[in-house]
């Protein structure tokens, strides 16, 4: 993943909104950095929007033999938010499996633990094909996009 940050340059002040760039001492991506929202240090990019789901999920992780149940909680075509009573690490890899309501697919998705708050996660998938891809977009607008 990578994030392009664009400083947008003004010869001319417009009130209330830039100045010209010699009135500023931070480059535009110090502006940037700044301004975006973190959680220990770490910036919180959200690739796809979410919306709220709520069906179960079995999480594999390093350490626990076998499957720790778990219930959705919000879900995107990139990733999902879930409590489980386990304890996991920011970037932990773990696996999931799951049956999204409305579809027929059974899911088996590798992802890295992006979130912990509690006994909730949030998970970024990791490899998807496009048909999954595909059916987790479908199910994301079907169940309705967050506000």
């Amino acid at each position: 993943m990578s994030l392009i940050l664009n400083a947008t340059v003004v010869e001319e002040p417009i009130d209330g909104v830039a100045a010209p760039v010699e009135a500023s001492e931070a480059s535009g991506q110090e502006i940037a950095l700044q301004t975006l929202v973190t959680i220990e240090g770490r910036p919180v990019i959200r690739m796809a929007e979410r919306c709220t789901a709520d069906f179960p999920v079995k999480i594999f992780a390093r350490g626990n033999v076998g499957a720790i149940m778990g219930r959705c909680s919000d879900l995107g075509a990139g990733g999902m938010g879930f409590h489980a009573p386990l304890e996991l690490a920011l970037d932990e890899e773990v696996h999931l499996h799951f049956t999204l309501p409305h579809s027929r697919i059974a899911f088996g998705i590798a992802g890295k633990v992006r979130d912990v708050n509690g006994y909730r996660f949030g998970v970024e998938f990791e490899g998807l094909t496009l048909s999954e891809r595909a059916e987790l977009m479908r199910i994301v607008q079907l169940l309705g996009v967050k506000a």
